[in-house]
């Protein structure tokens, strides 16, 4: 799900200003009709966005009250499909931009664990873990630079994968944690931790461009608390691919703590350098202070075992998945998420519901909505 497009980014957001106060409400112009699609786009988006995150806390706390996101998910994705169809090649601007691949990250995040709509077909499942394995090959370019380079990491190889009732019970527990419907293993409804699911591994890279694109628009740098929630996430997209997915071998490991800081990024494409970008050190040349650390102390903690001797790699994958519960990153990526939700000014339409606009008087945003052709006092009004 993109409104991107391939001309040259524009500057800014198309925003409202007090000249669009008398915007026509039948105008045959074709930049007021942009104007009015962005900001339907912008709106339904944030809605679908919002009504996730809200599915996802009620499904977290005791699943009693749902909401559901379907009809908002269709309605947006029916109106991308519009605006890409009209627009063909139009790019929107950095804000409705990072709202999208919000919206796209949360999805697949909070709907992973089932089958549905939102589900990526099996051939876009291959293609995103071959563009996210090249992308780790890249970044690591030799063999010295592999985060696992000078580690006895033989055992991934020789003592899994887990047995296969052991990664069913792990799955149901993991379902059971996350307030998730449970499935039968022994029937063609099994989803989770399947090879045609979504695994946190696929979902790592686009953590990290979610990430990117809010530093660069607010012009900030990582803090530590980004940081640990990142190592974090690393971790888990690990655990769960030896405990829950039955993995073998230390390419998972490479592949999840391939970030930071590169100095050659001639050949990178515009993500995947606004990801490097992320990590660079604003202050000197290198990498942001912090990230390194950390991310060598969930390495540490993954792949050293000399403080119990005589532990076997199961054993030992096992309580560090025990210490670390999946559902405590779920709570802090949903805080997260909602950060990022919150950090941008709701959209035009959504300030319109609440009967004021940023900038404008009372007596503006009601001349606004007259000027619009909506009935005075709307949206309390009975239509």
């Amino acid at each position: 799900m993109t409104a991107s497009g391939t001309p040259e980014r524009q500057p800014k957001r198309r925003r409202l200003n007090k000249a669009l106060v008398r915007l026509p409400s039948r105008s045959p112009d074709a930049e007021v009709s942009l104007d009015v699609d962005i900001l339907i786009l912008d709106y339904v988006t944030y809605q679908a966005t919002t009504v996730l995150l809200t599915e996802a806390k009620s499904t977290s706390d005791d699943g009693k009250d749902s909401i559901y996101a379907d009809h908002n998910l269709e309605m947006t994705n029916s109106f991308l499909v519009i605006f890409k169809a009209k627009y063909p090649g139009y790019q929107v601007d950095d804000e409705l931009d990072f709202r999208v691949l919000l919206l796209k990250f949360v999805t697949l995040y909070v709907r992973r664990l089932t089958r549905n709509a939102s589900s990526p077909t099996p051939d876009a499942l291959k293609a995103l873990r071959v563009q996210n394995q090249q992308r780790a090959v890249a970044w690591i370019g030799s063999a010295e630079r592999a985060p696992t380079h000078g580690r006895n990491v033989e055992s991934f190889d020789q003592d899994l994968p887990r047995p296969l009732e052991d990664l069913e019970r792990d799955r149901a527990d993991i379902l059971n944690s996350l307030n998730a419907p449970a499935e039968d293993e022994a029937y063609e409804d099994a989803f989770y931790g399947t090879s045609g699911s979504l695994a946190l591994l696929d979902l790592l890279p686009l953590f990290m461009e979610l990430s990117a694109m809010r530093n660069r628009i607010s012009e900030s740098t990582l803090t530590l608390q980004w940081m640990e929630l990142a190592g974090s996430f690393i971790l888990q997209a690990c655990l769960e691919m030896y405990c829950i997915r039955g993995a073998s071998g230390s390419d998972a490991i490479d592949e999840a703590f391939a970030w930071g800081f590169r100095s050659n990024t001639s050949t990178a494409t515009d993500d995947v350098r606004e990801v490097d970008d992320m990590f660079e050190s604003g202050d000197e040349a290198g990498e942001v202070q912090g990230w390194a650390e950390v991310k060598q102390r969930y390495l540490n903690e993954l792949t050293t075992r000399s403080s119990d001797h005589g532990i076997s790699l199961v054993a030992h994958v096992e309580k560090l998945a025990a210490k670390h519960p999946v559902a405590a990153l779920h709570r802090k990526l949903l805080h997260f998420l909602n950060a990022l939700d919150a950090s941008m000014s709701p959209p035009v339409l959504a300030q319109l519901e609440t009967g004021t606009l940023e900038g404008f008087t009372r007596e503006q945003t009601a001349e606004f909505i007259e000027d619009c052709g909506l009935p005075a006092g709307w949206p309390n009004v009975s239509v």
